[in-house]
């Protein structure tokens, strides 16, 4: 006999098996996708705008210091 699942039928469980440079992308994603939609698109913007600047060899100073 199968368990109940008591959990609503929009909510389901799974388990992912990926490698960590994966794993790490994915979390990135998903730390910029709610900073997005809890209002931060400015801080998120700005990070932004200072990795690129970082990669390309420029300092980036933010009002929060340097990065």
């Amino acid at each position: 006999m199968a368990k109940k699942n008591d959990a609503p039928t929009e909510i389901e469980t799974i388990t992912l098996t990926m490698s960590r440079p994966v794993a790490e992308a994915v979390q990135a994603a998903c730390e910029w996708y709610l900073r997005l939609h809890m209002g931060q698109f400015w801080d998120l913007a700005e990070d932004l705008l200072c990795k690129i600047l970082l990669g390309r060899g420029k300092q980036c100073v933010s009002e929060r210091g340097t990065a």
